[in-house]
């Protein structure tokens, strides 16, 4: 037989009372938990959807067309022509030097002296469809910007002319009213104005 003293009896069963205290306790609490709420360890295997991008080609080795409306005849030839001559000076620097991003630039220069801005309008549509130009720039003449414009919009031409305000392209409102037309100048007002300050600068400089 074990010969348990009286200290030792009372130390004994305090810890058997604190040890089912402690069960009782935790074994209310974990009764108290709903299955939701219990930490379930899971392999979650997730796939990912198979995603396609375009494939990029690179730059296109066809050539930039560039279709200049201008008129060649007539009374506005004077200040035309010399324009167009600048242009042409500046494509052949251009494919001289390699072209943009290797690309050479055709150059197809048509008569804005048609009789009327639905003849222009007609013009343009015409060579839309003939030559699918990337820009259509010139058009130095307010009523055929005019007529122009919604033709050029419906085809999804990017179109800088060097005419026509602003105002009466886009009609005045806060929201553009075409999407493809541009008159990337100022007015011609300005442009004098500065070159004339420039050529007094120039010849006068103590002034």
């Amino acid at each position: 037989m074990v010969d348990v003293n009286r200290r030792d009896f009372i130390r004994m069963i305090g810890a058997g009372v604190a040890g089912l205290a402690v069960g009782s306790v935790a074994g209310y609490w974990l009764a108290r938990v709903s299955p939701a709420e219990k930490i379930i360890e899971k392999t979650i295997t997730i796939t990912s959807p198979k995603i396609t991008m375009p494939v990029q080609t690179g730059i296109p080795s066809k050539p930039i067309e560039l279709i200049d409306i201008n008129p060649l005849s007539g009374p506005g030839a004077p200040f035309a022509t010399p324009a167009v001559n600048a242009l042409k000076m500046a494509v052949d620097e251009i494919n001289n030097s390699g072209g943009i991003l290797g690309r050479k630039i055709t150059l197809r220069d048509f008569d804005e002296n048609q009789g009327s801005p639905d003849a222009v309008a007609r013009l343009v549509r015409s060579v839309v469809e003939q030559y699918k130009p990337d820009l259509i720039i010139g058009l130095g003449i307010s009523s055929d910007c005019l007529a122009v414009a919604p033709v050029v919009e419906e085809l999804g031409v990017i179109t800088m002319v060097s005419c026509a305000t602003n105002q009466l392209l886009q009609g005045g409102g806060k929201i553009p009213k075409y999407k493809t037309v541009f008159r990337p100048i100022g007015s011609n007002a300005a442009l004098d104005g500065i070159g004339l300050a420039l050529y007094v600068y120039k010849k006068l400089p103590s002034y």
